[in-house]
């Protein structure tokens, strides 16, 4: 059975392709639009370019499928599909459906919560749209419940999105305010860590939250006066601004683990699968583990209205056509995540005959990366099917040692371009993870922070945050046997199996999918080195000598 998700809102349109009850293939509008968030103007062709890509990595059309299945508020007016076929899906469902499915718990407690979801009503001058829900899921069924709702005022200003009661809402006006735009929620999250509680009491007056998990938030308030008030006030503008943050941060995590409380008391179980856009926050996250009853947290890692694609088509394979769900590998631990066809070598082939690059397939690959990786060179990744969502998790990443402070400054600020706090992830094999952090026991989609051990915090610098956590990335062997051989002869080569993991993107970019975008990327930024599929890429010129190879002779391209 051959079904199709379709998904995102009015911006991250996807699709994803479920067949036998699991993930065959997904992908972003961006990643093959290369315009972040995907090109969202006119809403034309939502999940199009997306869907054609998913039917052409498994070789199937439209005719083959069994069902087309897209979130109930998806802009959809072209005709690419026939849309009267297609059956909607609740916006929240899908968001659940994503993360319950994909987590192979037998059964579930449901919590998403995001800016906004599916709409409920409408007057002449409101919306009325869900903000937050609550449900349980066991085999194959799903139950899902509102548990907080709020409105939209009908305006023609650029808030006429903006929402009442909102958890997401709310994070998203203050990360505007403080001049990271209405998609740097990451980066407030980032600059909390250097704030103190200066503000906490005074943005606390502008929401408020129940006793039964409910958020209520007015955006008209005067919360927006109050921040640019603020932010004009004498004082270091950056601890303002980082002073804010935190208090975001704060409440952010409180209402986020009251509703997960809540959730817990309608319908208790072990494991949560949280869905949604606040599903990203780590802070958050780790909170949820730390001070509710539950003992997992699910979280699909393309938990954005990104992920609703595969919710969609998740929830009508199982819960509409019926389709049992696939008895869990026994040593599945982090696959859902690589949902990116696989790199072939045609299209790497031609794509180094275009680059000035030299290119070689050395004995061993892992062995070979991770010396260039001790002699201090940051090394690009582009191998295997990419992954979904916005965590670079090995497939498309970048790679250095995690040691100094000034490498991290380097890829932040002459590589990726982008702020110099922005924090940078360790990668380390789930046998090591306990010796160099705390408080993570696995974390294979980096959505949970540790603390780092006081006694490694100098030899972690670059990935330690100032708050002294990290957003770790655990790997198996079982799942991911090269990341984890290369970490391990990284420890071999230099006492510390760690290595840093970020995204392999410039700022304001969706993350590499291809052979070309990695290649184009590589040769314009100060990358040393490039994996692409099996082989060791490096800059080559043939009137100037590598000086990272001694003696080193072009042999021609590969």
């Amino acid at each position: 059975m051959w079904v199709l998700g379709v998904g995102g809102s009015n911006h991250d349109f996807s699709s994803a392709l479920v067949h036998d009850g699991a993930i065959a293939v997904a992908i972003e509008d961006e990643r093959i639009q290369r315009v972040k968030n995907a090109e969202h103007d006119w809403h034309s062709h939502p999940g199009r370019d997306a869907a054609a890509y998913c039917m052409s990595a498994v070789g199937i059309a439209v005719e083959d499928l069994d069902g087309v299945f897209f979130s109930d508020d998806l802009e959809r007016p072209s005709s690419w599909t026939d849309w009267a076929r297609a059956t909607a899906v609740n916006h929240h469902m899908c968001h659940a459906a994503a993360a319950y499915y994909t987590s192979y718990q037998p059964q579930s407690t449901l919590l998403v919560i995001d800016g906004h979801g599916g709409p409920l009503d409408q007057t002449e001058s409101a919306w009325e749209v869900e903000t937050i829900s609550v449900g349980f899921a066991e085999g194959t069924r799903l139950q899902m419940s509102l548990l907080q709702s709020g409105s939209q005022t009908k305006t023609s200003s650029s808030w006429q999105y903006v929402t009442q009661n909102s958890i997401g809402w709310f994070y998203e006006i203050v990360t505007d305010a403080v001049g990271f735009g209405s998609e740097g929620h990451g980066k407030t999250m980032g600059l909390a860590a250097f704030g103190t509680p200066n503000f906490l009491a005074a943005l606390r007056e502008f929401a408020e939250i129940g006793p039964d998990g409910r958020f209520w938030f007015d955006p008209y308030s005067g919360i927006w006066d109050w921040l640019v008030s603020t932010l004009r006030s004498s004082g270091n503008p950056f601890q303002v601004r980082a002073d804010i943050a935190y208090a975001a941060q704060e409440i952010f995590g409180d209402a986020v683990v009251a509703a997960a409380k809540e959730a817990h008391r309608l319908a208790p179980s072990p494991a949560l699968s949280f869905g949604g856009g606040c599903a990203l926050n780590t802070l958050a996250n780790s909170r949820i583990l730390a001070e509710t009853p539950f003992e997992h947290l699910c979280v699909f890692p393309a938990s954005g209205d990104n992920g609703l694609a595969v919710g969609a088509a998740l929830y009508g394979a199982h819960a509409v056509l019926g389709e049992p769900r696939p008895a869990r590998p026994a040593d599945w631990r982090a696959r859902a995540v690589y949902t990116g066809r696989d790199l072939v070598d045609a299209d790497i082939d031609a794509a180094l005959k275009r680059a000035p690059v030299f290119a070689e397939r050395p004995v061993e690959l892992a062995r070979s990366v991770a010396e260039a990786l001790a002699r201090g060179e940051t090394v690009a990744v582009c191998r295997g099917g990419s992954e979904i969502g916005p965590r670079a998790l090995g497939h498309r990443s970048l790679l250095a040692l995690p040691g100094s402070p000034r490498m991290r400054d380097h890829i932040n600020l002459n590589i990726k371009q982008r702020e110099s706090f922005r924090p940078l992830a360790p990668m380390v094999p789930i046998e090591d993870a306990d010796t160099y952090f705390s408080g993570v026991i696995e974390s294979p989609y980096m959505l949970l922070v540790a603390e780092v051990r006081p006694e490694h915090r100098e030899r972690l610098g670059a990935v330690t945050h100032v708050d002294g956590t990290a957003r770790v990335q655990t790997v198996r062997c079982e799942d991911e046997p090269f990341l984890h051989r290369l970490l391990r002869c990284v420890g071999d080569a230099t006492g510390l199996p760690v290595v840093l993991n970020t995204s392999l993107n410039r700022r304001g970019e969706p993350i590499v999918e291809t052979p070309a975008d990695a290649l184009a990327l590589f040769v314009d930024r100060p990358i040393d080195v490039l994996v692409l599929g099996d082989r060791v890429v490096r800059k080559y010129s043939p009137w100037v000598a590598n000086p990272a190879l001694p003696g080193w002779q072009p042999q021609g391209m590969v």
